[in-house]
C-alpha cells in the first residue's frame, strides 16, 4: 500500500468511524455538553488503531460491519488516554490545539475523561463477542495504566509533591525499563488493535 493509498484508507476509517464515536460520546448526555465532549475526537487524529482493526478484519474475511463498533470504542478509548496524558503531562497543546484540558480546565477534562470512559463499553455491548471484546480491553487498560505510572516514575524531576512518586522514582533508566515502558503505553492498543476484528 502507498502513502496516498494508506491516506484513502485512513479517510475511508474516519468516515465510517466518526459517527459511530459522536453517537456513542452523546448517548445519555446533556447535549448542551457537546462541544465539550466532541472536542478531544475533533481535534484531528488519524484513525490508526480503527483502521489496523478494519484492515485486519478484511484480512481475516470478516465482514466489517462486525468490526466497526469496536473499533470505534477503541478509538475512544485511545482518546481517553490523551485527555489523562495531556492533564498528568500539563501540556498545553496536542495536534497543534490547545488540549482539552487547557482549553476547558481540568474539572471538565476529568469529567469527560468519565464520558469516554463509559462510552466505550457501548462498542463493547454492540459487538459480536462482547465478552471477548470486552477481555481485550480490559487488559489493555490495566497495561496502559502500568506503562503511564512507569512513565510518570522515570522523571526525574517534578512531583515532588506526589508520595508515591517521590518513594518510587527511578533513579536509572534502563534500555529494558524504557522499552517496557513504550510496550504497555503505545503497543498495548496497537496489540489490541489487530485483535478486536470480531
Amino acid at each position: 500500500m502507498n502513502s496516498s493509498e494508506l491516506k484513502k484508507f485512513l479517510d475511508y476509517t474516519d468516515k465510517k468511524i466518526t459517527p459511530i464515536m459522536k453517537e456513542f460520546l452523546s448517548l445519555y448526555a446533556d447535549k448542551k455538553n457537546k462541544e465539550v465532549i466532541f472536542y478531544q475526537i475533533s481535534t484531528g487524529g488519524k484513525r490508526l488503531r480503527p483502521a489496523l482493526a478494519i484492515a485486519c478484519c478484511n484480512m481475516l474475511g470478516g465482514k466489517e460491519k462486525d468490526v466497526l463498533y469496536p473499533a470505534a470504542s477503541l478509538e475512544i478509548f485511545h482518546n481517553y488516554t490523551l485527555i489523562i496524558d495531556d492533564i498528568i503531562d500539563n501540556s498545553n497543546s496536542r495536534r497543534k490545539m490547545p488540549t482539552l484540558w487547557f482549553k476547558f480546565g481540568k474539572s471538565i477534562a476529568d469529567l469527560v475523561g468519565v464520558d469516554y470512559m463509559a462510552s466505550l463499553f457501548e462498542g463493547v455491548y454492540r459487538s459480536k463477542k462482547p465478552r471477548e471484546v470486552s477481555e481485550i480491553l480490559i487488559k489493555a487498560m490495566k497495561g496502559l495504566t502500568d506503562g503511564e505510572i512507569l512513565d510518570v516514575l522515570f522523571e526525574q524531576d517534578n512531583r515532588d509533591n506526589e508520595p508515591f512518586v517521590r518513594e518510587n522514582r527511578y533513579k536509572e533508566i534502563t534500555e529494558n525499563d524504557y522499552f517496557k515502558m513504550i510496550r504497555k503505553k503505545t503497543a498495548e492498543l496497537i496489540e489490541v488493535s489487530v485483535k478486536s476484528e470480531d
